[in-house]
């Protein structure tokens, strides 16, 4: 039965036309990274319709495959490396600008990897994450580096760590790559944990609980709310929550005088729980990343 559902397939795909073909590969290989159809299901698909061995873009990274890199021409390999000599030649002499040249170069550079990010994100997926993690990375050690030479203290440093995550959350939402998205929470919980330090020297146990859990179970709870229309969200949401939740006890152990073996004690006895959680809800839960 299923020999002849998949020769009656490939009968109506032979009489399709070669560019009605790459655009329906394009299509499958979009819903494969989206996850509108399981993978399976997506295979199938792909190998019905493309039957020329090296153009299989499936086998490739987000799609970049192997035949596209050998089918590479020698303008294309040039540029890529020229781009990346010339990055490294403006790093090395980077300090030697003018600070109006510096921060004009900053800013140029962080847009335009910005830019190609957003507009190869769907096309080029790992170009793209390439793109964008290069703008993030140069947007906050290339803008720390400037604020330094200008003198400014550690709370302006910290308040600019802040914005770039919120940079980091919006680039991985518009691009959807939850990859930044997340970087982004996890940066700005580390902004938190400065600023927690700050204010709270001696700190209790009662309030450094008190000061993690609540925003945790706040973003599990925002994230369940978003998981039927943005999946992608709110698994990051969920991922940063549970993370939060074991936050007071690394926060304690790396800053507070806490005694290490109650942190230790806490530490087993909240993921004791959290596996009981995950074990009676794993109908929901699976559900919900997949």
């Amino acid at each position: 039965m299923a020999g002849s559902l998949s020769d009656s397939v490939e009968e109506v795909t032979v009489g399709l036309e070669p560019e009605r073909k790459k655009v329906i590969i394009k299509e499958i290989l979009e819903w494969r990274r989206s996850r509108l159809l399981p993978e399976q299901y997506c295979d199938f698909l792909l190998n019905l319709y493309q039957d020329d061995p090296d153009s299989r873009e499936d086998r490739g990274w987000h799609g970049l495959s192997a035949a596209q890199i050998r089918k590479g021409s020698i303008r294309s390999w040039a540029l890529f490396f020229g781009i990346i000599v010339i990055i490294f030649l403006f790093s090395f002499n980077f300090n030697s600008f003018h600070p109006a040249l510096q921060i004009a170069v900053l800013s140029l550079a962080v847009m335009l990897c910005y830019g190609i990010g957003l507009r190869l994100r769907s096309r080029l997926p790992a170009l793209a994450s390439i793109a964008i993690g290069a703008a993030s990375l140069l947007l906050l050690s290339g803008g720390i580096s400037l604020l330094r030479g200008f003198g400014a203290e550690a709370a302006a440093l910290v308040i600019y760590g802040a914005v770039c995550a919120v940079v980091w959350m919006v680039a991985g939402l518009m691009a959807r790559f939850a990859i930044f998205h997340f970087c982004g929470w996890i940066l700005l919980a580390l902004v938190y944990g400065w600023f927690l330090n700050q204010h709270l020297a001696d700190i209790d146990w009662i309030e450094m609980e008190m000061a993690w859990i609540p925003a945790g179970i706040l973003l599990v709870w925002v994230g369940w709310l978003l998981h039927r229309r943005h999946r992608s969200a709110s698994a990051v949401l969920l991922a940063v929550g549970s993370l939060l939740w074991f936050a007071p006890e690394v926060y304690g152990y790396l800053i507070s005088d806490l005694p290490k073996e109650l942190l230790q004690l806490g530490w087993i006895g909240k993921l004791l729980i959290v596996a009981a959680l995950l074990y009676v809800f794993r109908k929901k839960w699976t559900e919900w990343v997949a």
